[in-house]
């Protein structure tokens, strides 16, 4: 249920960003759940014309130097803070 939940609300926002190349849309979860996370993730870039934007990278580009790859993930045994999950997905032209 909670895995059809998390699709809904990514397919809702798809709908949104999909009109132009380049557009962004950021996935983001307070979990540590694979099936929430990059499962959603990897499912909705097998469906959908987007690509995976790395994380690391997005947020170097903001001025934010974590060392971070393809995803953004901070767990509470490393970082000290919450879970956290965001992917950024941009849409293909």
């Amino acid at each position: 249920m909670l895995r059809s939940s998390c699709k809904s609300k990514i397919n809702s926002r798809r709908r949104r960003a999909a009109r132009e190349a380049g557009r962004r849309l950021v996935y983001a979860t307070c979990s540590i759940l694979e099936e929430e996370n990059r499962g959603i993730v990897e499912d909705f870039l097998r469906n959908n014309r987007f690509k995976l934007r790395p994380a690391g990278d997005v947020l170097e580009k903001g001025g934010i130097r974590l060392h971070m790859e393809q995803y953004l993930e901070l767990w509470p045994h490393r970082h000290g803070t919450d879970a956290f999950f965001a992917a950024v997905l941009e849409r293909d032209a």
